[in-house]
C-alpha cells in the first residue's frame, strides 16, 4: 500500500502458475510491471491581505498545504490587469506601482522573489476594501524523483481588507487672558483641527468618517461647573480632581477643523474663588468610524479670578453638575445636597 501523497515510479513482479484437473501444472517465467504515480498538484494560496489605513502592507500569498502534500511550491502567481482598475488601493512592486509595469496577455506575472514582494496601500485616507483576480500555479513534484514535476493553475479572487485608523489632531482656544472679579459664565472656543498626514500625502481626512466625540477637561477648581458636563472627578484615594466630561454629539469632520463653546460657570462661593490662577487643560477625544482606537490632543486655559471674588452677583443659569463642597466635607455636592454623579471612562463606546 501507497503512503499518503506517494508519486513516483516503482515495479512489481509477478509469474503464472496453471494448474490442469489432472495435477499437473506450469509455473511461468517472472514479469516486471512498472508503474508511474503521476504527481497531482492541490495547494492553495492565502486569498485576503488585511491592511492598515494609509499603511503599506506586504500582500501575502502564502501557500496553504492541503493533505498534508508537503512538498508542493508556489511557482508563480499572475494577477488580473483589468481588475486593478477603478480600485480604492494601489498595488507595488516593491517601490513601482504595478500599474506602471506593462501586463503580459492582461497579466501581471510574477515568479520567484517577486512574489513576495507586492506591497498593497489604500487611498489617502480611505479604508475601502476591494477584489481582484489571480491566477496562481502549484508545482508538484515526485517523492522519489524519478518523474517530471507537474504544475497546475488555479483561478480565485484575492481581497484587501483596510481597517480604519483615527488620525491625529491639534487643539487650540480663544480664550484671552485677563482676571475674573465676578460670578460669570466664560467661554472657551475650542478648535479641533486634523493634521496633515504624511502618510496620505499630508492630506487631512475630511471625509466625514472622523468624528469628535467629547472632551475630557482637568484640574477645574472647586466653585467652577462646566456647562452641561459631568464630574467624574472622584476615584477611589483621589477625591476632587477637577476632572470633568463634557460629551457632544458625534460630529463630523467635513472639513479641516470643528470648533466647540466649553463653559465654564464660576458659580461657588468668594472664598472657593478668590485669588486663583488656576491652569485647565481640554481634550479632545476623536475616533475614526469603525477604529479600534481614538485620538487625543489638548488645549490649555488659565483661569485668573481677582483676591476678592464678589459671589453677590446672581448665580448664572447652567446645566450640567454642580460642584460645590459643603464646608469640611472634601465632596463634591451637586446644587440638590447629593453626591455629584461619577462617570468612568473606561469602556466607554461611541
Amino acid at each position: 500500500m501507497l503512503a499518503d501523497n506517494y508519486s513516483g515510479s516503482f515495479d512489481f513482479k509477478f509469474r503464472a502458475i496453471t494448474t490442469e484437473n489432472d495435477g499437473n501444472s506450469l509455473t511461468g517465467n517472472w514479469t516486471t510491471v512498472p508503474l508511474q504515480v503521476t504527481p497531482s498538484p492541490e495547494a492553495t494560496i492565502n486569498v485576503t491581505t488585511t491592511a492598515s489605513e494609509d499603511t503599506l502592507t506586504r500582500v501575502d500569498f502564502a501557500l496553504q498545504i492541503q493533505n498534508g502534500d508537503s512538498n508542493e511550491t508556489l511557482s508563480s502567481v499572475w494577477i488580473n490587469a483589468a481588475d486593478l482598475a477603478g480600485k480604492p488601493f494601489t498595488l507595488y512592486l516593491g517601490a513601482t506601482p504595478l500599474t506602471s509595469l506593462v501586463a503580459d496577455g492582461g497579466w501581471y506575472k510574477l515568479t520567484g522573489s517577486d512574489i513576495g514582494n507586492v506591497f498593497v496601500k489604500g487611498s489617502a485616507n480611505s479604508d475601502a476594501d476591494g477584489m481582484f483576480g489571480v491566477r496562481y500555479a502549484i508545482t508538484d513534484p515526485s517523492n522519489d524523483g524519478s518523474l517530471s514535476a507537474v504544475t497546475q493553475q488555479f483561478d480565485t479572487n484575492f481581497s484587501i481588507a483596510v481597517n480604519p485608523v483615527t488620525d491625529a489632531t491639534t487643539s487650540s482656544n480663544d480664550f484671552v487672558n485677563r482676571v475674573i472679579a465676578s460670578t460669570e459664565v466664560v467661554t472657551v472656543n475650542v478648535t479641533v483641527t486634523q493634521s496633515n498626514d504624511p502618510n496620505a500625502g499630508n492630506a487631512k481626512d475630511v471625509d466625514g468618517s472622523e468624528k469628535l466625540l467629547y472632551f475630557i477637561v482637568d484640574s477645574v477648581p472647586i466653585g467652577v461647573t462646566v456647562v452641561g458636563g459631568k464630574y467624574i472627578g472622584n476615584t477611589p484615594g483621589n477625591p476632587n480632581t477637577g476632572r470633568w466630561i463634557l460629551d457632544v454629539a458625534d460630529t463630523a469632520f467635513s472639513g479641516a477643523s470643528l470648533t466647540q463653546a466649553v463653559q465654564f460657570s464660576l458659580d461657588g462661593t468668594a472664598t472657593q474663588l478668590s485669588g486663583l490662577t488656576q491652569a485647565i487643560s481640554i481634550t479632545a477625544y476623536t475616533q475614526d468610524t469603525g477604529a479600534s482606537a481614538m485620538a487625543t490632543s489638548t488645549t490649555n486655559w488659565t483661569l485668573q479670578t481677582s483676591p476678592v471674588f464678589s459671589d453677590t452677583s446672581p448665580l448664572p443659569t447652567t446645566h450640567g453638575d454642580h460642584r460645590h463642597v459643603g464646608e469640611g466635607s472634601g465632596c463634591p455636592f451637586n446644587d440638590r445636597g447629593h453626591a455629584s454623579h461619577v462617570e468612568h471612562l473606561a469602556g466607554r463606546e461611541h
